[in-house]
C-alpha cells in the first residue's frame, strides 16, 4: 500500500503514439525511485497504426506475456480514422474489448467542454463516454513552481457502485527539466484552490465538517453553521445553496442536525454515539466489579 493505494500486482502493456521508449522509460525510471520501488518490467510497445488495425498483435502479446492492463496514449490516435464519429470510437473499445482484460485509454478532453466540470470527454463524442465503464477527469491546479505538480482526479462517470471520492496528488520533481526522481504523496483536494472548485458541495460540505470536528474534540459534536460553510469557502452568495445541499443529505441520510442551525455528519453522529454507550456500559460494568 502506497498513499491509500494498494495495487493488484501484474504487468502492464503501455501503447504509446504520443512519446518514445527513451523519454518513456526515464519517466518510469524518475516516479519509481520517488517511490523508492525496483523497476518492475516495463512492456512497452512505440505506436504508429490504431488498435483497431493492431488488434491481432496486441492480443498476441497480451496473452505471450500475461498481461494484465493494457494504457493507450492516446485515444485519438489510438482510434484512428475520425474520431468524432460513433463507428470510430466504436470500433476502438471492439478492438480493446476483445483483448478480455482490463483497459485504460488516456484522452484529451475538447476544448470546448473544458470549463464544463464533470462533462469532458474526447472530441465531444457520446460514445467516447458511453463505452467505458468508468471515467476519470484529470484537472491540473496552481503551484508557483515548476518543480512541484498538483492534480485533481475526479470519477466522472462509473458503472457500479457509489463511485470513488476525488483523488489529489502532488508530484514533486528533483529536475523540473529531467528529473531523475519524482516523488508522489496524496493532498486534500481542497488544499488547492483550482481542484477546489472542482468538488461538488455535498464534498466541500463533508470536508469543513470534519475539519471542525477534527478542531474540536468535544462531544457531542455540536455541528457547524452554513454560514460557517459559507465563510470558510468565501462565498457567502452561496448561502442557499449550501442550505438545499445539506437538507437534501439530511433526506438522503447524509447529513443530520444535532441542533437548530448546526449541521454534522450522520455517519459520524452515530459513531460517537455508538462510542459514548460503549464507554458508558464499560464504566458500569467496572463499577458493579468493584462494588461485588
Amino acid at each position: 500500500t502506497h498513499n491509500g493505494f494498494t495495487p493488484e500486482p501484474g504487468r502492464v502493456l503501455y501503447l504509446d503514439y504520443e512519446s518514445d521508449a527513451n523519454d518513456m522509460n526515464a519517466r518510469f525510471k524518475a516516479i519509481c525511485n520517488g517511490l523508492g520501488i525496483a523497476e518492475p518490467v516495463f512492456d512497452y510497445r512505440r505506436m504508429s497504426l490504431s488498435v483497431p488495425m493492431e488488434s491481432e498483435r496486441i492480443l498476441e502479446i497480451v496473452d505471450e506475456r500475461d498481461i494484465s492492463l493494457v494504457i493507450v496514449d492516446s485515444a485519438a490516435p489510438g482510434a484512428g480514422g475520425e474520431p468524432e464519429k460513433a463507428v470510430t470510437a466504436l470500433e476502438y473499445f471492439n478492438a480493446l474489448n476483445a483483448s478480455h482484460t482490463t483497459t485504460l485509454t488516456i484522452g484529451h478532453v475538447s476544448k470546448s467542454e473544458t470549463n464544463e466540470k464533470g462533462t469532458g470527454t474526447p472530441f465531444g463524442s457520446i460514445f467516447w463516454r458511453n463505452e467505458p465503464r468508468s471515467l476519470w477527469e484529470i484537472t491540473q491546479g496552481s503551484t508557483f513552481t515548476k518543480s512541484v505538480k498538483e492534480f485533481g482526479l475526479f470519477q466522472t462517470k462509473y458503472n457500479a457502485g457509489a463511485g470513488e471520492d476525488p483523488i489529489g496528488l502532488r508530484f514533486t520533481f528533483d529536475d523540473p527539466r529531467t528529473a531523475r526522481k519524482v516523488e508522489v504523496e496524496r493532498i486534500d483536494i481542497s488544499s488547492n484552490i483550482d481542484l477546489a472548485e472542482n468538488l461538488s458541495w455535498h464534498e466541500k460540505i463533508s470536508k469543513v465538517i470534519l475539519e471542525h470536528r477534527h478542531s474540536n474534540r468535544k462531544r457531542p459534536f455540536e455541528g457547524v453553521a452554513a454560514m460557517a460553510i459559507a465563510e470558510h469557502y468565501g462565498e457567502p452568495g452561496k448561502i442557499n445553496t449550501i442550505q438545499k445541499t445539506l437538507s437534501h443529505g439530511k433526506d438522503r441520510g447524509i447529513f443530520a442536525q444535532p441542533s437548530r442551525g448546526a449541521w454534522d455528519l450522520r455517519a459520524e453522529m452515530e459513531r460517537d454515539s455508538y462510542n459514548a454507550q460503549t464507554e458508558s456500559m464499560n464504566i458500569g460494568s467496572q463499577s458493579e466489579h468493584f462494588n461485588r
